[in-house]
């Protein structure tokens, strides 16, 4: 079985951290995974969170590797550092700390990555404020279940082959404007997996989303 390595990027928010890591344990039916939080520096106690973890040594542990760092490095920056630590996975994922996953699901985007001309795959969210926006009209796949359409670009929760995964760690060097020139390298090789829903925890929380349309964010300019 292929290996997969799960990158998540946390600053503060330990419980969605902790929802995350508790969701990709019970949903994963996938053996041979690694899930690897990047720490960017957070001050919340997410640090003792982890040693206290890895003191009690839980066997679900020996899934998780947590790397801290002392400054800020941004979700590409978070992205890199995990490529560069563990680079011989067969699979990357991006998966950010505030998404719960579905079960099956790094089932459904391998066979996805498998089974089309797709270089990217995603899951399609709910609860959120603003979606990413289908260019074409659902397909099924290979007579399979599974439907998925094309995207612009990735967020949230998507899956890459080490191929990849290689090519975006080369050709990008910084997480400035990095998601603009992750969809320059990928136009058209994007797609998402229709029925498989993630559900994003902020919904739960009720937290005022930040984007350019929201009149709160120009009073605090």
């Amino acid at each position: 079985m292929e290996s997969i390595a799960i990158i998540t990027r946390c600053l503060n928010r330990l419980e969605y951290t902790t929802r995350v890591i508790g969701q990709v344990r019970n949903n994963t039916n996938w053996e041979n995974y690694r899930h690897i939080i990047i720490d960017n520096g957070s001050t919340d106690g997410t640090q003792a969170w982890f040693e206290w973890i890895r003191r009690h040594a839980s066997p679900w542990y020996q899934r998780l590797f947590y790397l801290r760092n002392v400054a800020n490095l941004g979700d590409w920056g978070g992205m890199r550092q995990g490529y560069a630590q563990f680079n011989n996975y067969d699979y990357y994922v991006q998966l950010d700390n505030d998404i719960l996953v579905p079960e099956n699901w790094l089932t459904e985007m391998v066979y996805v990555l498998k089974h089309s001309q797709y270089k990217v795959v995603m899951l399609r969210r709910e609860n959120v404020a603003w979606k990413l926006k289908p260019l074409n009209k659902p397909i099924r796949l290979n007579q399979e279940s599974i439907e998925i359409v094309k995207v612009e670009r990735p967020v949230a929760c998507f899956m890459m082959s080490r191929e990849t995964m290689s090519m975006f760690y080369d050709q990008i060097k910084t997480g400035v404007n990095s998601k603009y020139k992750i969809r320059e390298l990928t136009k058209g090789m994007i797609a998402k997996i229709w029925n498989l829903p993630c559900q994003e925890i902020e919904a739960d929380f009720q937290r005022t989303k930040y984007s350019p349309k929201n009149p709160e964010i120009h009073s605090k300019l």
